[in-house]
């Protein structure tokens, strides 16, 4: 599901595992999304599906950046959906801000492919 250049297997199993759950929470909890994210609203309107795709760069900081694909559900049928956000380690979990629902323009230059 993911790639990356410099983690570990472990930080990307544990990254993926996050956004997992960010989007579960995006989709069905208005309790647990503002713990661990910022600026995203709650969409009751679909439910999510999977992860399609992400690939993280790690900063200078120790923060992340996410770039990755979802699907999610709604009455009309399944849609991917693109995201950019930024993850943030807090002790044992993470928290995820700066979403913009498109790829950054500097993907390919960040070494995605």
């Amino acid at each position: 599901m993911g790639a990356t250049d410099t983690l570990s297997q472990a930080q990307n199993e544990a990254l993926d595992n996050y956004v997992k759950s960010l989007f579960t929470a995006y989709t069905s909890s208005s309790n647990t999304l503002p713990l661990i994210s910022k600026g995203l609203k709650l969409n009751l309107d679909q439910t999510f599906k999977s992860v399609d795709y992400t690939y993280y760069t790690q900063n200078k900081d120790g923060s992340y950046n996410a770039t990755t694909q979802a699907t999610f559900g709604n009455a009309m049928g399944t849609h991917a959906e693109n995201w950019t956000f930024k993850i943030t380690a807090q002790g044992n979990s993470y928290f995820a801000s700066v979403f913009n629902y498109t790829i950054d323009k500097n993907y390919i230059n960040q070494g995605g492919k």
